[in-house]
């Protein structure tokens, strides 16, 4: 199943001044580039209740993943922004691009919201974006 926000990370990927080729693997969710993984989207319900997020690796240490099957996919290759263009890339910038790509998709104009409108840890975590 390709869900939006898999076409979304593609188009961010094969729009950017990062020029990371981007590509489906078939079969298998997320975002990959020549056989590595980039990107993991996930979907979960539990008692009617649903979540489902992606996350985008940018800058990140990948031995982690040596430590645990990421996305249940054994023998899977993890790689991220910095890796695959040999460049620290800001999160802010990752972020910006993600935010207006999904807009983009879903038909959306990504605006700032009031910090006190933000949920109770967004604070924190824009602050981090920012300093990176």
């Amino acid at each position: 199943m390709l869900l939006p926000a898999s076409v979304s990370h593609i188009r961010a990927f094969r729009r950017s001044s990062w020029q990371i080729p981007a590509e489906r693997n078939q079969g298998l969710t997320g975002v990959w580039t020549a056989g590595r993984k980039i990107a993991s989207i996930g979907v979960h319900a539990r008692d009617w209740v649903t979540w489902h997020g992606f996350a985008l690796n940018v800058s990140v240490d990948l031995s982690y993943f040596d430590l645990m099957v990421p996305c249940g996919i054994s023998g899977v290759v993890m790689t991220s922004m910095e890796r695959e263009t040999a460049t620290r890339i800001p999160l802010a910038d990752a972020f910006l691009a993600a935010a207006t790509t999904l807009a983009d998709v879903f038909g959306l104009e990504p605006h700032d919201l009031p910090e006190d409108r933000l949920p109770l840890h967004a604070p924190a975590v824009a602050e981090r974006i920012a300093t990176t």
